[in-house]
């Protein structure tokens, strides 16, 4: 057991936990991040991509909705501004499973998210490079597979820049592994349609975009990342009827976008744009386009989401 779980655990059993919740010992907003809802059991996808199953986002749902003001986007600021606290879910991506699964527990405890969705996954459905990946190590000889394998070849493929050197890579990973490329059409139905996605705006949820393709945007040449973001922000008008208010970065490290990004975000009409690399947000410390988000971890225990809840500057870590 991790550390931060034994900590969590800790907190739990000498009721600190709820002490924390109920002295109210920070403030500002802990936005939490999820992926895919479901199992991944016998799926050969992305392994770290599966945020919770049903169940744990029914009790997580649950419990964040009676100890908890959940907000939207446009509510962060007022927040911040009155020094209270608030939650926000977002998931990101577009898988269906958002839709078939997530949507009717939000609606169960009547609690608002955000889904930033990958446009042009939507626009041609197929498989995403991760899990592209994920099949090919996965159909690999015995012994050349796993999780860590995975993260291996993720990380290689996001430190690339040029398309035609990912595209590469992923030709030189089905010639290694001996698995060769994913069959076409595996992965067509694994998004939403776009009217799903405008029934999540009936529903009274909110839609953001997450690039066109998601590739890593600082990677790319300037030009590159505002035919990713403007494209993007062109579908979401286009099929919903609107502007992108919301962004989220793909992959959202500290590295995975810069300057260039934040302007092209900013210039696209989008108000927040949304990192992934831990921590809450802060009054004395808002950056509109570089709002922190906290990833939910499947193999998380149910006292570490809740430790995160009481104590997010200790828990609320990648």
């Amino acid at each position: 057991m991790r550390r931060s779980e034994r900590a969590a655990h800790l907190l739990e059993r000498t009721h600190l936990s709820a002490m924390l919740r109920g002295l109210g010992t920070w403030n500002g907003v802990l936005v939490l991040n999820y992926h895919r809802i479901g199992s991944a059991d016998g799926t050969a996808r992305d392994p770290d991509l599966w945020s919770a199953q049903a169940g744990e986002l029914d009790d997580q749902v649950g419990f964040l909705a009676e100890h908890f003001d959940l907000i939207r986007p446009d509510q962060i600021q007022d927040v911040l501004t009155q020094r209270e606290r608030a939650v926000m879910l977002t998931f990101d991506d577009g898988y269906r499973d958002n839709y078939d699964v997530a949507l009717p527990i939000l609606q169960k405890h009547a609690v608002p998210a955000v889904f930033f969705i990958a446009t042009g996954l939507l626009d041609e459905p197929r498989l995403s490079w991760w899990d592209e990946i994920a099949w090919m190590t996965a159909h690999a000889p015995a012994g050349a597979s796993g999780v860590s394998r995975v993260r291996e070849l993720t990380s290689l493929y996001k430190s690339l820049g040029a398309a035609d050197a990912r595209e590469h890579l992923l030709d030189r990973i089905a010639t290694e592994t001996g698995s060769g490329r994913a069959p076409e059409g595996l992965g067509r139905d694994e998004w939403m349609t776009w009217p799903m996605v405008r029934s999540l705006e009936a529903a009274g949820l909110s839609v953001g975009g997450h690039s066109h393709t998601h590739p890593v945007l600082a990677r790319l040449s300037p030009a590159e990342q505002q035919y990713e973001i403007e494209t993007c922000a062109r579908r979401i008008r286009e099929e919903l009827g609107h502007s992108m208010r919301w962004f989220s970065y793909p992959v959202g490290l500290r590295d995975s976008f810069d300057p260039h990004t934040r302007e092209l975000v900013g210039q696209s009409g989008a108000e927040l744009a949304f990192s992934f690399y831990g921590g809450h947000v802060r009054p004395s410390r808002f950056d509109p386009y570089d709002v922190p988000r906290t990833p939910v971890h499947r193999e998380s225990s149910a006292q570490r989401f809740r430790a995160a809840a009481a104590a997010p500057a200790l828990f609320a870590r990648p």
